[in-house]
């Protein structure tokens, strides 16, 4: 709640007929909208319509100059820092005492107050002042555009012992409920239209439908008034925030919206562009270093800016008309890469299908995982066949030569090999990368193996249906195993082949390390 300023500060004195009736009034009178002529220079600054100002009557206080709903033109003093009966305060009431009988918290003669005609944000906001009280005649005077004179009864309710009394101040047609402290004159006032004395906070609305709502609170020296935007403007909450600066002067700025700055001759501007023809305006003399002065403004474009705006609008019709031309490109590309898909799984297929083996001949499938196989055929090779491992990627593969004590190629091993390239397979593993899960396919000859020669070193060992169901101890005969491993190709990593392990003819080979050469069977 705020403290009592200096009438003298906030009122223009106006003299009316011979009667010289005196009124006191902190409004403007005029109805007109303010509106800035147009001048040269950056027309932004200087044409539209000022919706709200939020301006500095002295170096210590910053009103707020607004039309209501009803066209009335009020300017209250919002906050001052002239610090004569405190700090940095709300100079104007815009919340309700807790009670009637909370006259701690009530208004005060000289003091200014908002009514509003509804409990909520769409009320019609006024501004008054609260300007004397004649306890003898049991009459107050209130300022709105003209003095209102009321006249209150002695209550028969009392507050803690102390007389009270009651009013109705009825302002525009609306009925507003109020109660005096007979011995201090200080009033407590319902200032919305629920015709109780609650604590209620008001609300300020302006002719274009914008809500005002105060801060609860001074914080750190700073009043963070809240403007939001009517449907019609669409835009974000912004703030304005009425500071109290050294030297008890005062300061603002503009919250919630990114400024752009400018300096003008003398003149230092921040604005922003809102929408529809709306934006904010903070300009200061750089020279005085006077408070600054906040607008809300329509903006009115200019010739050369219509033009930039037409081509602005040309500019986006021709980039929409090449969007749409890359997206039917697009389109034609991407049915033509659905028909080379289906044309590549057709081929797919017939690569798959091959005729009959010749007898003799048997065809051997192993399942392979995607990454690294250790693959066991335990068979002499005939060919490879195609198979739906290769249909994208060919697979890799790699043979161990153990006299060499090497990898090579497939191509590399036929060559080393010769005409044991096929023979190689019946005893040795060998590994293959595939990119995907799929099956191998090869024609094989099947032949009885029953004993395999190692080399020292490691050795890449099938496992012939001969050794099936034997444990892996059983096979060793006069081989001194140093390490004996299978690969788990759905993990991709080492497992150790214990002795006891039973052996399986699953197309999955081992390694099998000795210290020198010898016979396992």
């Amino acid at each position: 709640m705020k403290n009592t300023k200096n009438a003298a500060n906030s009122t223009y004195i106006f003299m009316f007929n011979i009667l010289m009736i005196t009124l006191i009034s902190i409004f403007t009178l005029s109805t007109v909208s303010i509106v800035y002529a147009q001048e040269t220079g950056d027309s932004l600054f200087y044409n539209g319509e000022v919706l709200l100002k939020f301006h500095s009557l002295s170096d210590d206080e910053y009103a707020m100059t607004f039309t209501n709903i009803e066209g009335a033109n009020f300017r209250p003093i919002l906050v001052n820092n002239e610090n004569v009966d405190g700090p940095f305060k709300f100079d104007i009431i815009f919340k309700e005492a807790a009670n009637q009988c909370d006259f701690t918290n009530g208004i005060k003669r000289g003091e200014e107050f908002l009514l509003s005609s509804a409990a909520d944000g769409a009320g019609t906001t006024h501004v008054l002042k609260y300007q004397s009280a004649d306890l003898t005649n049991r009459e107050l005077t209130f300022l709105e555009r003209s003095n209102i004179e009321i006249t209150y009864e002695i209550s028969t309710e009392n507050c803690s012992g102390q007389q009270i009394g009651r009013f109705n101040l009825i302002i525009a047609g609306i009925q507003y409920k109020g109660y005096i402290n007979t011995a201090t004159s200080v009033i407590t006032l319902s200032l919305n239209t629920d015709q109780a004395i609650d604590g209620d906070k008001i609300k300020l609305v302006t002719k274009e439908g914008f809500v005002i709502t105060m801060p609860d609170s001074l914080s750190n020296g700073e009043a963070r008034v809240s403007i939001a935007f009517p449907s019609a403007y669409a835009h974000n909450d912004i703030i304005v925030s009425l500071l109290a600066a050294p030297a008890n002067e005062v300061d603002a700025r503009v919250n919630g919206v990114t400024l752009t700055e400018k300096q003008q001759g003398d003149m230092l501007y921040k604005y922003a562009l809102l929408s529809n023809n709306l934006y904010v305006l903070w300009e200061q003399e750089t020279d005085t270093r006077d408070p600054p002065t906040i607008y809300l403004k329509t903006y009115v474009k200019q010739n050369d800016e219509i033009l930039e705006e037409i081509e602005e609008l040309e500019q986006r019709e021709e980039q929409l008309e090449r969007e749409e031309r890359r997206e039917k490109e697009e389109q034609i590309e991407q049915r033509e890469r659905e028909e080379q898909r289906e044309l590549l799984e057709n081929n797919k297929q017939d690569r798959t299908i091959t005729p009959p083996t010749f007898p003799g001949e048997i065809v051997t499938s192993v399942s392979l995982n995607k990454g690294w196989n250790l693959v066991s055929l335990g068979a002499e090779v005939q060919n490879f066949l195609p198979s739906d491992c290769s249909a994208d990627k060919k697979l890799v593969a790699f043979v161990y030569i153990s006299d060499l004590k090497k990898y090579v190629s497939i191509k590399e091993a036929r060559e080393i090999l010769g005409k044991d390239f096929g023979k190689y397979f019946e005893e040795h593993s060998f590994w293959v990368y595939s990119y995907s899960d799929c099956v191998l396919k090869t024609t094989v000859k099947k032949v009885s193996v029953e004993k395999f020669l190692l080399d020292e070193g490691w050795n890449l060992l099938t496992v012939p249906s001969f050794f099936a169901g034997k444990s892996f101890v059983d096979i060793q005969n006069s081989c001194d195993v140093l390490s004996a491993y299978t690969w788990k190709a759905d993990k991709q990593q080492w497992v150790t082949l214990e002795d006891q392990q039973k052996m399986e003819d699953n197309g999955q080979g081992i390694i099998v390390k000795v210290d020198k050469s010898c016979i396992m069977q």
